[in-house]
């Protein structure tokens, strides 16, 4: 133990002096200070918590700028993932989940919380056929079709259920406003994989959360989420090209992280995903020959001020009030 707690010292003392002086990178310095103190802090604990160890980590490699400039992160980022391996501090199961202390600090340390069976089996198999009968009435084919709510009073009425209001009122206030729904399929024949990417540069103005409900089954194999803990801290930089007709404009590079950091939540019927959208996720690609389909929800504090959207067509309260 004490080799890494040599190596945090020394990469906190390297950065704190870098950043108490005048350059472009000084906020970033600033930053790598801090994950060295707080590495050191862990280093230190008698038992310290994967959670953390992973969060902490995945915060660095949100902030691509730190393999650009400075050595001693590599040597740091080196360090860190042979301490996590000796001390068996890998995360292998998903994480935030209500069992991990509560909705809102799981949320506020990782950036999401997965909530097990918040809607029944029958429940979401109404809600599935309900969705594919609007998919068939629009006549639409392509793997994502966004107006759920608007389109059906069955939605309509899902988007204010108590239970997702619950939720979300521990994690946003009680001030609580549906933006705009929408159903993902990844049908059999179609194994494409979402890539890497943070939802907030979609639309810009005030955070929103949204909500991932598993329609089905949905494992790694069928392409369930996966997600950088952590990584809701800090906006990354979307540089990374789409292929024509794929989507996801706003993308991350292909090398931008190191995937040994993402955490997979495969998700049985009625489990679901709340995430900040500065959440950096992504999904694995449908490889198991079956159809999966997921239902998302994206909501905002009435609380604060924000953007107008064109695509919030069907915007509503659903609990407490629009803050004047």
């Amino acid at each position: 133990m004490h080799r890494f707690l040599a190596v945090a010292t020394d990469c906190a003392s390297y950065f704190e002096e870098r950043a108490a002086k005048d350059s472009p990178a000084q906020a970033a310095f600033a930053q790598g200070a801090a994950a060295a103190i707080q590495w050191r802090a862990l280093l230190q604990s008698a038992f310290p918590d994967p959670f953390e160890a992973d969060a902490l980590f995945a915060q660095m490699n949100a902030h691509r700028h730190f393999r650009y400039w400075s050595v001693r992160w590599h040597y740091m980022a080196e360090a860190m993932n042979a301490w996590r391996e000796d001390e068996g501090l890998l995360s292998m199961e998903p994480i935030g989940t209500e069992a991990d202390g509560g909705l809102k600090s799981t949320y506020d340390q990782f950036g999401y919380v997965v909530v097990r069976q918040l809607f029944s089996e029958e429940e979401v198999a109404a809600l599935k056929a309900e969705a594919l009968k609007i998919v068939v009435e629009k006549g639409h084919h392509a793997g994502v079709f966004v107006g759920l709510a608007a389109s059906s009073p069955k939605f309509a009425e899902a988007v204010r259920d108590v239970r997702l209001l619950d939720a979300l009122e521990s994690l946003i206030g009680s001030d609580i406003e549906f933006l705009s729904d929408k159903v993902v399929y990844k049908s059999a024949d179609l194994d494409y994989a979402s890539p890497w990417h943070q939802d907030w540069p979609y639309w810009k103005g005030a955070h929103k959360i949204s909500v991932w409900v598993a329609l089905e089954t949905a494992s790694v194999e069928s392409g369930c989420l996966k997600l950088l803990p952590g990584s809701h801290k800090a906006l990354a930089e979307h540089d990374g090209k789409a292929p024509e007709g794929e989507g996801f404009g706003h993308r991350l590079a292909e090398d931008a992280l190191d995937e040994t950091l993402a955490i997979s939540a495969p998700c049985e019927p009625g489990d679901a995903v709340f995430f900040h959208d500065l959440t950096l996720h992504a999904s694995h690609p449908n490889v198991s020959g079956q159809d999966r389909y997921a239902w998302i929800i994206t909501y905002r504090s009435a609380a604060e001020e924000d953007l107008a959207y064109d695509w919030e067509v069907a915007a509503a309260i659903v609990r407490g009030s629009r803050s004047e």
